[in-house]
C-alpha cells in the first residue's frame, strides 16, 4: 500500500476522515505541508489533525500549530498519553460535528418558511441561480389561494395552517424536477421550475389547481 502524503491527500479527496494522524516527517510532502493543504480545503475546518513529532522546541511546536494542526504528540509515543490525546480528539470531533449540524439547521431555518417548509422570500435569488445552472427553460408562477381568509375566519387559524401545509405537500408531489417552491407570506405561493415545455407546465398547473380545489 502507498504511504506517501500525496496518496493520503488523493484518498481524502474521495472520502472524509474526521481524525488525521500525521508524522511530521513524511515521504514527499512534509506533515506541515499536508496540514496547510488540509486547512485550505473547503471542508478543512472539519478535520482534527494530530501531528507526531520528535521536535520538542517551542519554535518547532509553534510551527506545527501555525500550520493548522489541532494537537501534537511527542515521540517516542507513550501508549497511555496517546490514548488520552485520542480521547480528547474524539470529544472535540463530536463537538465540531454537533456545531456543524446546528449551523446547517440554522441555515435551513433561515432559508425556509417554518410552517410549510417551503423556501422563503430571502432564498429566492439563490434558487433562481441554481435552477438557471440546471435548466435552459425556467418557468415562474405566482399564485394566491382563493377564500383563504374565509378559512381562517370561519374555521380558525389552525385550520388555515393545516390547509397551507396540505397545499405545500400537493405542490411537492405534483411538480417535475428541478423545482423550487416559495411561500412569500400569507397565502402567496411562488413556483419556480425548469426543464419542461410550456404545454407540460400549463397541464401540470391545471392538475395542481384541480387538486387544491
Amino acid at each position: 500500500a502507498e504511504t506517501t502524503a500525496e496518496w493520503g491527500l488523493r484518498r481524502l479527496a474521495s472520502e472524509f476522515f474526521p481524525l488525521i494522524f500525521l508524522d511530521i516527517n513524511l515521504p514527499g510532502l512534509s506533515g506541515l505541508d499536508v496540514c496547510r493543504q488540509l486547512r485550505a480545503h473547503p471542508e478543512g475546518e472539519r478535520y482534527f489533525i494530530m501531528v507526531g513529532t520528535s521536535r520538542a522546541s517551542a519554535e518547532d511546536l509553534t510551527s506545527i500549530l501555525e500550520a493548522g494542526a489541532s494537537d501534537y504528540v511527542a515521540k517516542p509515543f507513550r501508549a497511555d498519553l496517546l490514548n488520552i490525546r485520542l480521547r480528547v480528539a474524539e470529544a472535540r470531533i463530536a463537538d465540531m460535528e454537533k456545531r456543524r449540524t446546528l449551523e446547517e439547521e440554522l441555515k435551513q431555518l433561515a432559508a425556509s418558511d417554518p410552517l410549510t417548509g417551503l423556501f422563503n422570500r430571502r432564498e429566492f435569488d439563490r434558487q433562481v441561480e441554481r435552477l438557471r445552472a440546471e435548466s435552459d427553460d425556467l418557468w415562474l408562477c405566482y399564485a394566491d389561494l382563493d377564500r383563504f381568509k374565509e378559512i381562517n375566519d370561519n374555521h380558525g387559524h389552525d385550520a388555515g395552517d393545516r390547509f397551507l401545509q396540505q397545499v405545500a405537500a400537493c405542490l411537492r408531489d405534483s411538480l417535475p424536477l428541478p423545482h423550487a417552491l416559495f411561500r412569500f407570506g400569507g397565502d402567496e405561493i411562488v413556483i419556480l421550475t425548469g426543464g419542461t415545455s410550456r404545454q407540460t407546465m400549463q397541464e401540470t398547473l391545471g392538475s395542481i389547481r384541480d387538486k387544491i380545489r
